[in-house]
């Protein structure tokens, strides 16, 4: 057999001096000054709570860090690949972190509830050695299955269930959560858009001649302006931001009572080529504006509808008459423009003719088409004839509506008081200034909608991630209920297991209170100790004592408390020490111990 391992099957060889201490830690005879077991002094209340709350502080701070992780990305509108990565390491990590916070949190109760334990009753070295590394869940089973007291069933069940449980608790907290496709924001990266021509109207949708003349094009324009009611109209205040994903259900014009506005947007030309995927269409920060001013007065004469000239009041008493170019009679609202009369760049002149028999009105507005607001290329402009056939599209026909009508200059239309656009507003402008922005406005919309569009370089849009928490209330829960449990057991259970000595330190200071077990454990090894058979001809059980040993110093002396007796026979002598530690009295008769 190599050296090595002969040296090892060798015992070391005892001094007397050596045989003397051991005999007299085995007699449990302390008068001679030797210590059984571990010299030490009882904590303080403070310190054993300081090292609960020491802890649970570094559970709190792994908690609110959950929270602020969890919190901070899901308030993203969308993520990049590189940040959903992040956020995984961050979230991943930091669970992995409050798991073994919890489980060493968890760890340490058992370390100091197990003295206690260990101090109600005698037990065999097997039971104490298992009580020992009652931290692992092996062990802890392995208890159970020697025991027979209920009492110890019931602490290896819950101590099962919260170790697993408080595992198993936080590892439900990525059930709570979703990383889902983005479908609010998208990001922007370098690449071609696809956006509107937006240089003139194309009448191919509307004309069948596809022609661009001028009737065409006037035609065109109020046929848009009628078909943008198929279209949602929301508060300006809900207009998208820029990035905001378009889907055909969004609202398309925004207005207010002066003011419409319309948000431009673009489309990835990669999403279109795709045929696997939809179109990914998102807004600009590019919008235009419609507004009108309007003045209006009361019609005094020939309000009913059935003239071609009406009569205004005027202030100071005075009067005016006008043409209307039709009859249309009454309920009805007549718009008509002059191309002539020129009020600014994309303005047009509007007048309109409330016809009724009870309260007509005339009214006289300025309707204007804006500049593109943080255009950039010459393809994000408005052209010139496009603004002037919006702002003036709700009076224009373009192919008049008589063949004997050949005034190209004038143009009117007539709406049925039951039409939106014939809303009767009785004298209100704002009513009126309402109506003409938002049909001017559709012309805008409807052409960005209808023309052919332009590839031009720019920020193209693509699909991200979002972070989706849909289960706020049960992260709430699981965590809270994680430091809440931590805190109430941590504080009860140092409270509960500091009602002995606590052995403080390492492998060091639990091998001096095991001290007189090792000895024991050596000397069964002897022959004089082995009975017939060769088996041991006493079994031994063991109780941990901490015994006051200076109560000026506070001084303490933690030690297994050995109880003997003879293997054959349960009801053989019990060997007692001659004076049981903390007691100062003499042990009683033999009896029979407790297994």
């Amino acid at each position: 057999m190599p050296y090595p391992f002969r040296r090892a099957q060798t015992l070391p060889t005892l001094t007397a001096q050596d045989e003397l201490e051991n005999a007299s830690i085995l007699r449990n005879d302390a008068d001679n000054g030797h210590f059984r077991g571990l010299p030490a002094r009882r904590q303080s209340k403070m310190k054993v709570l300081g090292k609960v709350l020491s802890r649970w502080a570094i559970t709190m701070v792994i908690i609110i860090s959950i929270y602020v992780v969890i919190w901070a990305y899901s308030n993203k509108t969308v993520m990049t690949q590189t940040t959903k990565r992040q956020y995984n390491a961050l979230i991943t990590g930091l669970s992995i972190a409050l798991g073994l916070a919890v489980a060493s949190s968890l760890n340490h109760m058992v370390a100091e509830l197990r003295w206690w334990i260990l101090s109600r009753r005698y037990r065999s070295k097997r039971k104490v050695e298992l009580i020992l590394q009652a931290d692992n869940l092996k062990h802890t089973i392995a208890l159970a299955a020697r025991s027979r007291r209920w009492s110890i069933h019931l602490a290896a069940v819950g101590w099962l269930i919260l170790t697993i449980g408080s595992q198993v608790g936080l590892a439900a907290i990525g059930l709570c959560y979703s990383t889902d496709t983005a479908d609010k924001r998208a990001l922007l990266v370098p690449g071609n858009v696809s956006v509107a021509n937006m240089a003139s109207i194309e009448t191919e949708r509307v004309v069948k001649s596809k022609t661009q003349a001028l009737g065409a094009l006037q035609y065109t324009a109020n046929s848009y302006g009628t078909i943008s009611l198929a279209y949602d109209t929301a508060e300006i205040l809900a207009a998208p931001l820029a990035r905001a994903i378009h889907v055909p259900s969004d609202p398309l014009m925004f207005c207010t009572d002066t003011v419409c506005k319309y948000v431009f947007y673009e489309t990835s030309t990669a999403s279109i080529k795709d045929p696997n995927a939809n179109p990914v269409t998102v807004a600009t920060d590019r919008s235009v504006n419609a507004t009108t001013k309007c003045t209006a007065w009361p019609v005094i004469g020939g309000g009913n509808g059935t003239s071609t000239n009406v009569t205004v009041a005027l202030e100071n008493n005075k009067s005016w008459d006008i043409f209307i170019p039709n009859r249309g009679g009454t309920d009805q609202t007549t718009f008509m423009t002059y191309s002539q009369f020129d009020c600014g760049t994309g303005c047009s002149m509007i007048m309109a003719f409330e016809a009724s028999d009870t309260s007509p009105w005339y009214y006289s507005c300025n309707v204007t088409i804006g500049q593109v607001a943080n255009a950039t290329r010459a393809e994000h402009q408005i052209g010139a004839n496009l603004t002037s056939l919006a702002s003036a599209g709700i009076a224009l026909q373009g192919y008049a509506g008589s063949s004997f009508v050949n005034d190209t200059n004038f143009q009117y239309q007539m709406y049925p008081s039951e039409s939106v656009f014939g809303t009767p507003v009785n004298g209100t402008t704002a009513d009126m200034e309402a109506i003409l922005s938002r049909f001017a406005i559709g012309v805008v919309a409807i052409s960005a909608d209808s023309n052919t569009n332009l590839v031009i370089e720019g920020n193209m849009p693509m699909k991200g991630t979002k972070l989706n928490v849909s289960h706020w209330g049960m992260i709430n829960l699981i965590l809270i209920l994680t430091a809440s449990l931590q805190l109430i057991l941590g504080i009860g259970v140092a409270l509960w297991a500091n009602r002995v000595v606590v052995p403080d330190g390492g492998a060091v200071e639990m091998a001096q209170v095991m001290r007189t077990m090792a000895i024991r454990d050596r000397t069964t090894s002897t022959p004089s100790e082995k009975g017939s058979t060769g088996e041991p001809r006493y079994k031994s059980l063991w109780i941990y004592r901490d015994t006051l040993v200076s109560k000026e110093g506070g001084l303490y002396d933690l030690h297994m408390e050995e109880q003997r007796y003879h293997a054959t026979s349960d009801s053989g002598m019990i060997e007692m020490s001659h004076q049981r530690p903390g007691t100062g009295r003499e042990s009683t008769a033999p009896s029979t111990p407790t297994k």
